[in-house]
C-alpha cells in the first residue's frame, strides 16, 4: 500500500548523511519529518518551506459543473478564487505580525524513500527525499496552496526573502489509489465550525468583535454576564446576554441597521474603526452611553449592582419577568437611538444646543416593563394563551422605534 519506502539505519546520522546524498544525486530535496501510523497506513508530519509550495505542489482540480465520473477523476474539488484571494489578503495583512495557516493534508504518488533508525517504535524521526521529478497532490489544502501562489507576485523582493524562510505544516501519506484520495479528503473536512458567538470571542483581529469583547470589560451590566458559547439563553441560563446579543447592539448603534448580514458588518467594521484613535474613542463613547444608562433602567441597575452568591437567583427572576430592556429586540432599540443621537441627527442636536445626555436621560426614564401602554400592539403582543410575547419582526421594531423617539423629541428630526 502506497508509495513510501522506509529505509532503516543505524543511527540518525547515517540517515541523514543517506537522504543528503540522495538528494544531491537526484537533484532534489530532503525533508526532516517524523513518521507515524494511523490505522494501517504510515504517515509523515513536518513542515515545509512556502517557497517549496510553488515547485512541488500540484493541483488537480475538478472544472465547476463536473460531472461524477469528471470529479471522480480529479484530485481535488473546483477552486473558488474568491476564497484563495481571501486568505492571501489575510496572511499579506499579517505578515510582519501573527498569523496562522493550518496544515496541508499532501500526498505523493510516486516512490519516495524515508530515511530513519531502526527501531520497533511506530513513531520516529527521520528523512523525507522528494526527488526532483517528483509532484505532490493536495488532498485537503489547495485554497491555502493558491493562496500562497497568489502572495508571491504580490509581495516586495524583501518581503518574499523573509516569507520564503517561513513554513507550513504538512500531514504527507503515500497514496496511489485515488479513491482513498478522496476519502481521505472528505474525512479531512469534517469540522465542526466554530459558533459565531465563539468566533466574537476568539477573533481580535476583526474589529467589530473586538470592540464587542472591550464593550464587555469595560460595562458593569456586560461583565461576567454575557453567554459566548450558545445562540440562545435557556430559561435555567445566569448569564443576562449572549455574546450574539451584544454583537447586534454594537452593529445597530454603529451602523443603525439590524438587517445588516455579519459579514457586511465586518466589512462595515473595517471602515468605521480605521484608526486605533477611531476605535478607542468611539468604544470610549457607547460604553459612557451604556454606563450612563445603568442607574436609570431599573433592571440594569439592579443586575450591575448585584454580588456573586445572589446573582444568579435574581437574575433568573428578572429574566423571568422579561422587561424590554433584558431582551435583544430591546438592545436593539436601545442601540437604535444610540446611533441617531451619536451620529445620525448629531448635528441638529448640537444647533438646538443640546447634549447626548439629555435624550439619554429620557430614554432611561422610559418604562421597561413588557406590559407598559409604549410597547403595547408593536413588539409586545399577546400569544394564543394570552400571554405577552416580545416580538422580534422588523416592522414591530420600527412602530415601537417612532413612539420611543416621540417620548425622547427625537421626531422633529426624523426624515425617514
Amino acid at each position: 500500500m502506497g508509495t513510501l519506502n522506509i529505509v532503516e539505519c543505524d543511527d540518525y546520522r547515517s540517515a541523514m548523511m543517506s537522504a543528503m546524498e540522495e538528494a544531491v544525486n537526484t537533484s532534489g530535496k530532503h525533508l526532516a519529518m517524523i513518521q507515524f501510523r494511523q490505522g494501517n497506513r504510515n504517515m509523515l508530519s513536518g513542515s515545509i518551506p512556502f517557497v517549496y509550495i510553488k515547485e512541488l505542489l500540484i493541483t488537480n482540480a475538478a472544472k465547476k459543473n463536473s460531472s461524477i465520473k469528471e470529479l471522480q477523476d480529479a484530485t481535488n474539488r473546483p477552486v473558488i478564487l474568491d476564497h484563495a484571494k481571501e486568505i492571501a489578503r489575510y496572511v499579506n495583512d499579517n505578515l510582519s505580525s501573527e498569523y496562522i495557516l493550518g496544515a496541508l493534508t499532501l500526498n505523493i504518488n510516486q516512490t519516495a524513500n524515508f530515511y530513519t533508525l531502526k527501531t520497533s517504535s511506530d513513531t520516529r524521526i527521520g528523512y523525507l527525499v522528494i526527488p526532483q521529478s517528483s509532484k505532490i497532490d493536495i488532498t485537503d489544502g489547495q485554497h491555502r496552496t493558491d493562496a500562497v501562489k497568489l502572495l508571491f507576485p504580490q509581495l516586495s523582493d524583501e518581503a518574499i526573502q523573509d516569507f520564503n524562510r517561513q513554513s507550513i505544516a504538512v500531514v504527507i501519506t503515500a497514496e496511489s489509489n485515488i479513491k482513498q484520495i478522496h476519502q481521505d479528503f472528505a474525512d479531512a473536512s469534517k469540522t465542526k465550525q466554530l459558533p459565531a458567538a465563539m468566533l466574537t470571542a476568539f477573533d481580535m483581529r476583526n474589529p467589530a468583535n473586538r470592540i464587542v469583547l472591550m464593550l464587555e470589560e469595560k460595562c458593569q451590566l456586560f461583565r461576567g454576564l454575557v453567554d459566548a458559547t450558545s445562540k440562545s439563553l435557556s430559561k435555567k441560563s445566569n448569564m443576562v446576554f449572549t455574546a450574539n446579543h451584544l454583537r447586534q447592539f454594537v452593529k445597530v448603534a454603529f451602523t443603525g441597521s439590524w438587517q445588516l448580514g455579519s459579514a457586511s458588518f465586518d466589512e462595515k467594521a473595517s471602515e468605521i474603526f480605521k484608526t486605533v484613535e477611531d476605535f478607542e474613542g468611539k468604544l470610549a463613547q457607547i460604553a459612557e452611553f451604556v454606563n450612563y444608562l445603568v442607574p436609570m433602567i431599573p433592571a440594569w441597575r439592579e443586575i450591575s449592582e448585584l454580588d456573586k452568591a445572589t446573582a444568579p437567583a435574581r437574575i433568573l427572576a428578572l429574566r423571568t419577568a422579561n422587561p424590554v430592556c433584558l431582551t435583544p429586540t430591546g438592545l436593539v432599540i436601545i442601540a437604535r437611538i444610540a446611533y441617531e443621537i451619536f451620529y445620525k441627527y448629531a448635528a441638529e442636536i448640537k444647533e438646538r444646543g443640546e447634549v447626548w445626555q439629555f435624550y439619554a436621560d429620557r430614554l432611561g426614564s422610559l418604562n421597561w416593563r413588557k406590559d407598559d401602554e409604549l410597547w403595547a400592539g408593536n413588539i409586545c403582543q399577546p400569544d394564543s394563551k394570552g400571554m405577552l410575547r416580545i416580538l422580534q419582526q422588523q416592522n414591530l421594531i420600527r412602530q415601537a422605534l417612532l413612539k420611543v423617539r416621540d417620548c425622547l423629541g427625537l421626531l422633529p428630526f426624523v426624515k425617514e
